[in-house]
């Protein structure tokens, strides 16, 4: 096998410098969209692309101010209006997956980008007839509905190098479509769901396929039984020590010139765990390699990528991971791409907290850091009522320099420390972690933030827990951090002082000492 890391996968491992003039650019737009309705000038197609990527910016007024080589709409619901003007860009990408409320008319109006489009991803349900887009060369179907035979592709023959049918039923009734497909170079048919992903002769139907299309590099079958039952196929001429055996007999014709990608995680009879597998690459649970091949994979697919992102935990906790440096890297982008996936979140920070705790920590730049603590607070934020994502963080968060390394983040920080330490029902180890956190917060600052603490009801919140505790007669470390949390934000801080003495304070703690000389 060749290195797990998979090209142009992004990397957190960057020297640390200044936003680029694009990002800083970008957030100003975002900041005011009044200011693309008001731009005399066209704005340069970098820029363009950075604001339609974060579908913050108006679609309309976007479109009507910059020319687009890559668009991605998925999960957006455009009119035909908007499509009208995005038929009008020279567009050569174009991403509309879980795009809901297409009409009839979207692929006349696709049909205008024919010239320039090559890479399309689109919902089935509007697929009729012929391609009426001859020149594609990518096309990405996936959660398509049942496409039946796929005979609306074979428009497509002459040009298509990538077609993904992720999660598309009933496609043992396409082998003859897809043999016509003799350009192909990634054929993707995995499936997220095991009953869709049987075939009633998985063996015979791969091989049909593989043999009818000799480019082929890149092949994923996740999901399914196509890599039958392990069964050695071929014969092994003397002198070549098995060189010509595979145990996935579909993949026969291919022992002699190895896939360059084999998607296998979730295959019936537990395929990546053989031993005569013809590809260079393969995602599945097998080693560490093959669980980091598969977050890279499926970094789009969450129905995929929380199994990953549980054996990648499971590598850090059993095991010791090789390549923490791209564990990172997948960790790091499966939780900014899935933000509301709260067990995504959860298995994420898991493997963030080995990684913190890890060696690899000492080559951490400011901007690792940043990323890393923002994931953390954005799945924190997110999921602020789970008691294993907020365990998970704070656990994770106090292995930086508290409270140096989250200054930048630090209003945000307070905001949901306050939340976690202040619900009467929270799990107690949580409640207590929550108020280190805070102390710590509230040491070695200067008057503003001591100020900001106050500001935000720390000093109430404090005093209630104290309060709630000397009620049931206990004395605890929940207690004790909550005092000296409540020193630290009163010390050189007057209104700190004054909120404390108002929510009666000094009558608490003259209780507090009574019980405790007792």
């Amino acid at each position: 096998m060749s290195g797990a890391r998979l090209p142009g996968f992004p990397t957190v491992w960057e020297p640390h410098g200044a936003d680029s003039l694009v990002e800083l650019c970008a957030r100003r737009v975002l900041a005011e969209p009044r200011l693309l309705a008001s731009l005399p000038l066209g704005l340069p197609t970098a820029l363009g692309e950075c604001l339609a990527s974060s579908c913050q910016a108006p679609l309309g007024a976007l479109l009507r101010t910059v020319r687009l080589e890559r668009l991605d709409l998925a999960g957006r619901c455009p009119s035909d209006a908007e499509l009208a003007l995005v038929a009008e860009q020279p567009l050569r990408q174009l991403e509309m997956a879980h795009c809901s409320g297409l009409t009839p008319g979207v692929l006349p109006l696709l049909s205008r980008l024919g010239p320039t489009l090559r890479c399309l991803s689109l919902p089935g349900d509007v697929l009729e007839g012929e391609s009426v887009l001859p020149h594609l060369s990518q096309l990405d179907l996936s959660h398509c509905g049942d496409l039946g035979n796929l005979s609306c592709l074979s428009g497509l023959a002459p040009s298509l190098a990538s077609l993904v049918l992720f999660d598309v039923p009933r496609l043992h009734l396409a082998r003859e479509a897809l043999c016509r497909l003799t350009r192909l170079r990634h054929l993707d048919v995995s499936q997220s769901r095991e009953k869709q992903g049987e075939y009633p002769q998985p063996s015979e139907w791969l091989l049909a396929v593989v043999s009818s299309l000799p480019l082929l590099a890149s092949l994923d079958i996740s999901g399914t039984n196509l890599a039958g039952t392990g069964v050695l196929a071929g014969a092994t001429p003397v002198g070549q020590e098995g060189s010509q055996l595979t145990d996935i007999p579909g993949l026969q014709p291919r022992v002699g010139r190895p896939l360059d990608f084999l998607g296998l995680l979730n295959t019936a009879h537990e395929a990546c765990y053989r031993h005569h597998i013809p590809a260079t690459r393969v995602a599945g649970d097998a080693s560490e390699e093959q669980v980091l091949v598969a977050a890279q994979v499926y970094r789009d697919r969450p129905e995929l990528l929380q199994k990953v992102l549980n054996d990648l935990f499971h590598v850090f906790r059993y095991e010791a991971c090789s390549q923490p440096r791209l564990a990172l890297d997948v960790v790091m982008a499966a939780m900014a791409r899935h933000l509301p996936h709260k067990h995504i979140q959860i298995a994420g920070s898991a493997s963030l907290f080995y990684i913190v705790k890890g060696e690899e920590k000492g080559h951490f730049n400011i901007g690792i850091r940043r990323k890393i603590i923002k994931a953390l607070l954005d799945a924190m934020c997110c999921h602020k009522n789970d008691t294993t994502m907020l365990r998970n963080g704070c656990l994770t968060l106090i292995h930086f320099k508290i409270p140096q390394d989250v200054l930048f983040e630090y209003e945000r920080l307070v905001d949901m420390l306050l939340h976690m330490v202040a619900q009467e029902e929270q799990d107690e180890f949580v409640q207590r972690i929550g108020i280190y956190l805070l102390n710590s917060l509230a040491c070695q600052v200067d008057g503003l933030q001591k100020r900001l603490v106050g500001d935000k009801g720390a000093i109430t919140i404090m005093l209630q827990l104290i309060e709630t505790r000397l009620f049931r007669g206990s004395s605890d470390e929940v207690m004790e951090a909550a005092w000296s949390t409540m020193w630290n934000v009163t010390d050189e801080t007057p209104i700190n002082c004054q909120r404390f003495l108002d929510g009666g304070g000094m009558a608490l703690f003259l209780q507090c000492l009574q019980v405790s000389l007792h």
